[in-house]
């Protein structure tokens, strides 16, 4: 037994279903979108292509030639190679960022235009492309505006780059003179080289003339400060007697006279408040002693030959007395010696202790001198100390001034040095060489971008367009924007004999009105409605195809079934029927005839047709009488469902009088014509004189053409 693959009532679901699905975005309705309008996308992506050939054809090719320069942030110095300091590295980058900025600088384009001998070259701009006129420009002058538009060109094809992880910049010119880009190039490379040690010796000599100038005006700062000081210093009498000397422990001695004899008289003074103290101590030892037995009588020697001879004088009287008596002449002169000698002794003894007395006194007279002598000197120190204050001062700022005149006497020394020896931080690595192969256009990244591009094009034209298409197209449509259920979808069929594609039953036109059929018979809750109208929005919709497929439909199921071609403007139900229309609904409608003269019944079993007969002048006089009724109702005695062929809706009152005469009307719809406000429009016509709708047809549909699927024919299989 046969069984089909596929029900259309359940494509026309699924159709919805992936269109709509569940009011979320899916792939599927993009790509039914995109299927939809492949025609556009595949016009637009040609006209991309195509454009790019064409600019690929005609473009100018552009040469880009390349030098390289290493940018150091010290550079090696000649003198004091030793000072060297850590970089920070936000510092770091910030001096490499400085320097790219200074390559793309103007001043390293007027040099360069400047070096090569651009500003108003006409050859110049030939070679690059570009008119050798570019116009007067306001408040310039000649000149200027030839130098800003060399610039210009110049800083606009100049890149330079610095990858993150070198100190080798590219500078890169692009032109479409191979010759002229690595000239230009390697003219940028030493320019900004030449620009650097340029700026460097004029920073040098600026360093120089303002270090002079600032050397000669603290020189001249130093000289008013010795002259003040000396000035001050005569004026005041303070004399410098140490002459700036200091002492081998590096103590400073004193600078002033009076300083330096108070300093003097205090060594006198304590030298001779110590010699009093010892004279007065020995005065007092010579008082309380015998004199004979002072240390200082005991220590001459006069007194030690006295003491010596009486020794002696002594020794030969005791002799003599051993031998004669006290009155014998040598004894008695012996005696006279001793005595003599003894008178000596005593003599000499008391001119000692009378020496120490002396000393003493001595003594004590040149201490009180001295003191006196320190008691005026010490009124004059102190207000010379007071006078010196100032003097001070001036001698500081003196030492600040000469302090400030040697730093920068050193300075001056070491730029003067370094003058004729310029460190550079800048070298060039590579020059330029003349590029071979163009840069620009490149071929495979400009059909990309042309296909990209038309591909974008298309799909925006895609989107505007499915935007602005307000047609019913799916079964989505019909329920978003019509609000109606969808009895069915009838597809798309070439076969110009639709009454014989009808009768196969395995056609897919046959099994779409099948679906419709089923769909119809559950279109109310009493079933089938006896009395139907089909009718659509405008002609040529299939409305009486889907009469004529309705009601063969419904006698397969044993319904009897008439059908009133009431398109009394353009009839076509007797040639599905192949009939003659002699006589029909006009000549019923008009009282000139009866139900059983029109009734005709054709070649299908149970089926019964009344054709439209002649064409009336006044259609809708003769549908909106009475008999349009009386007609319905007597034809509803005779079978089980009445079909109606009736007219379109837009533009005609017909469809509406007789819409409202039946108990459904089905409203048949060509997938992709009509549009949102046409349909609004229709429906609102029929329900506003009552029409009972049941239910869109959607004829002339196709899935492919919609984008949902690869084949929308419904095949059987064995």
């Amino acid at each position: 037994m046969a069984i089909p693959e596929l029900r259309q009532d359940r494509v026309a679901a699924l159709a919805a279903d992936t269109e709509t699905g569940d009011g979320n975005f899916n792939l599927r309705s993009v790509w039914a979108s995109a299927y939809r309008n492949r025609w556009v996308l595949f016009a637009c992506v040609t006209l991309g292509v195509v454009l790019s050939i064409l600019y690929l054809i005609f473009a100018t090719p552009v040469y880009e030639a390349t030098s390289s320069v290493k940018i150091e942030e010290q550079a090696t110095r000649i003198l004091n190679a030793a000072d060297k300091s850590d970089q920070n590295p936000v510092d770091s980058q910030r001096f490499l960022q400085t320097q790219l900025d200074v390559v793309r600088s103007r001043s390293v384009a007027l040099a360069v235009a400047r070096d090569q001998r651009l500003i108003g070259n006409a050859a110049f701009y030939e070679k690059m492309g570009l008119p050798a006129d570019a116009g007067p420009a306001p408040n310039l002058t000649a000149r200027q505006m030839a130098e800003n538009r060399a610039v210009g060109v110049l800083m606009q094809h100049m890149t330079i780059e610095l990858p993150v992880d070198s100190r080798v910049a590219t500078i890169s010119f692009r032109s479409p003179d191979p010759v002229l880009a690595a000239r230009i190039a390697n003219s940028f490379a030493e320019s900004y080289i030449r620009t650097d040690l340029q700026r460097r010796y004029d920073t040098s000599a600026y360093a120089r003339d303002f270090i002079a100038r600032q050397l000669e005006d603290a020189k001249q700062q130093l000289e008013r400060a010795e002259r003040a000081a000396l000035s001050y210093a005569s004026g005041a009498r303070l004399i410098d007697a140490s002459n700036g000397s200091a002492t081998s422990t590096g103590v400073q001695t004193p600078k002033s006279l009076t300083v330096a004899r108070l300093v003097s008289l205090n060594a006198a003074y304590a030298d001779a408040v110590a010699k009093r103290t010892q004279a007065e101590q020995k005065w007092r030892q010579a008082q309380g002693e015998a004199i004979m037995s002072l240390p200082e009588v005991l220590a001459n020697s006069t007194v030690q030959q006295l003491v010596q001879r009486r020794a002696t004088a002594q020794a030969d009287y005791r002799e003599q007395r051993e031998t004669r008596k006290a009155d014998y002449p040598t004894v008695r002169q012996a005696s006279a010696e001793i005595d003599e000698l003894n008178k000596q002794l005593a003599t000499v003894a008391g001119n000692i202790r009378a020496s120490l007395r002396s000393q003493y006194e001595s003594a004590q007279r040149q201490e009180e001198a001295l003191r006196q002598q320190i008691g005026g000197l010490e009124q004059d120190t102190l207000s010379e100390q007071q006078r010196d204050v100032q003097l001070s001062i001036l001698r500081r700022a003196t030492e600040t001034s000469r302090s400030l005149y040697d730093t920068l006497l050193q300075r001056y020394r070491e730029l003067n040095a370094e003058a004729g020896v310029q460190p550079n931080n800048i070298q060039l690595i590579d020059r330029a060489e003349i590029p071979t192969a163009p840069v620009s256009p490149k071929k495979l990244l400009t059909l990309a971008l042309g296909i990209i591009t038309g591909f974008v094009l298309g799909v925006a034209a895609a989107f505007v367009l499915e935007q602005m298409n307000d047609t019913v197209r799916s079964a989505a449509d019909v329920s978003g924007k019509l609000h109606l259920p969808l009895l069915g979808s009838v597809p798309r069929s070439l076969v110009k004999d639709i009454g014989a594609e009808l009768q196969n039953r395995k056609t897919p036109i046959s099994e779409a009105y099948s679906s419709i059929r089923a769909a119809l018979l559950l279109s109310s809750r009493s079933g089938l409605p006896p009395t139907i109208a089909v009718t659509s929005i405008q002609a040529s919709e299939g409305k009486t195809t889907t009469s004529y497929a309705t009601a063969t439909g419904l006698t397969r199921i044993g319904k009897r079934v008439v059908v009133i071609d009431c398109d009394l403007r353009k009839p076509a139900t007797h040639k599905l029927f192949g009939l003659t229309n002699n006589v029909g609904v006009a000549e019923y409608l008009a009282a000139q005839a009866d139900v059983r003269d029109v009734l005709r019944v054709s070649e299908q079993d149970n089926v019964a047709v009344i054709t439209s007969g002649a064409v009336p002048p006044n259609p809708t006089e003769l549908l909106s009488g009475p008999r349009l009724s009386m007609l319905i109702g007597e034809l509803r005695q005779m079978f089980d469902v009445v079909v109606i062929d009736s007219p379109p809706i837009l533009g005609l009152a017909d469809a509406v009088v007789i819409a409202s005469q039946v108990d459904g009307a089905v409203l048949v719809m060509e997938a992709g014509r009509n549009y949102r406000g046409n349909m609004a429009a229709a429906v609102e016509r029929l329900r506003k004189g009552g029409t009972n709708l049941l239910g869109v047809v959607i004829t002339k549909y196709n899935l492919r053409d919609m984008g949902y699927a690869q084949d929308e024919q419904y095949n059987y299989g064995e």
